[in-house]
Formats: structure tokens, sequence, C-alpha cells
């Protein structure tokens, strides 16, 4: 993994990851909408990354990224 971002750049880090987040969780909406069968990435492997990311922003938000 990268060097935890500076000060300067911890706002967009921070966005980053909720980009990210946002991008699983419509994938989550997709998969669970009409009964669609996932062809890649299961609904429990979207769960995963989600929470992933959520963890990942909590370590960027204390500056402990790198430590």
């Amino acid at each position: 993994y990268p060097p935890a971002p500076t000060v300067t750049l911890l706002p967009l880090a921070v966005l980053g990851l909720a980009i990210r987040m946002n991008d699983k969780i419509q994938r989550l909406m997709n998969l669970t909408r009409d009964g669609v069968v996932p062809n890649n990435e299961s609904i429990e492997d979207t769960l995963v990354d989600i929470g992933n990311y959520a963890i990942m922003s909590i370590i960027v938000k204390k500056g402990v990224w790198s430590k």
C-alpha cells in the first residue's frame, strides 16, 4: 500500500475512499434488484469490500495508515 497521505491530501484520500464505497453500494443495489445473479462478484464479496473501505477510511483519518 502507498504511504499515508499528507495532511493536505487527507480530504482527497477520504473522498476517494468514499467514492469507492459508493461504487460498491451501487453494485450491491444492482445485485439485490430484480433477482440479478452475480457473474463476477458475490453479494458477500461486495459487503466485505464496503467494510474494508470503511476501515481504511478510519485508518487514513487517524493518520496511522503507514504505521
